[in-house]
């Protein structure tokens, strides 16, 4: 499985192009569709959208004031290329960061709705698509249950990675009941 590129990439990018999604302080997806559902916290002032692609078992929730955070919640089906951890990340770590430095800052074992996986974060920097240089944060959890493969991430700029990872990812990871 290539973590599925185009999934990944077509929720990044409705994400980042629809201003005119949902806007929550407060949000709960608990799609019956969905192998898992989450909780997203109401953050003091903030808003964030919400994204749930029709038909397809993931969700997008980014923060509404520019630069914005990406947080992508994805899942894909097993098959005979990938079905257990290290394949997934490795998977994840080729489709998403193609074409630009990366450095691990730190990875541990994680086990959020009672499925262990992998937590990761990392530095990524190199050229967007207008060819300027970019930095920034990913925190990745990752996991394999069953015949499905879970890639989380949040994406931030460097000065507010922190905050939001604490205020809004963590307690969506600890949210997080799959089914």
């Amino acid at each position: 499985m290539n973590v599925s590129k185009t999934l990944l990439a077509s929720v990044a990018t409705v994400m980042i192009a629809a201003p005119g999604l949902a806007q929550t302080q407060g949000y709960e997806l608990n799609d019956p569709n969905s192998p898992f559902s989450f909780t997203v916290p109401a953050a003091s002032g903030q808003t964030w959208q919400v994204l749930t692609p029709k038909g397809q078992a993931s969700s997008g929730v980014y923060l509404g004031k520019a630069p914005g955070a990406l947080i992508e919640l994805t899942v894909n089906k097993t098959n005979a290329s990938i079905d257990t951890l290290p394949e997934l990340v490795s998977s994840y770590e080729k489709v998403k960061f193609q074409g630009l430095t990366v450095r691990r800052l730190g990875a541990k074992d994680a086990t959020y709705g009672g499925v262990a996986g992998k937590e990761i974060e990392y530095a990524i920097s190199g050229k967007n698509a207008q060819g300027q240089t970019m930095e920034k944060r990913v925190r990745f959890w990752g996991a394999v249950k069953g015949n499905n493969a879970f890639a989380f991430n949040l994406i931030d700029n460097p000065n507010t990675y922190a905050v939001n990872r604490d205020s809004t990812f963590t307690p969506i990871l600890k949210s997080l009941k799959f089914k």
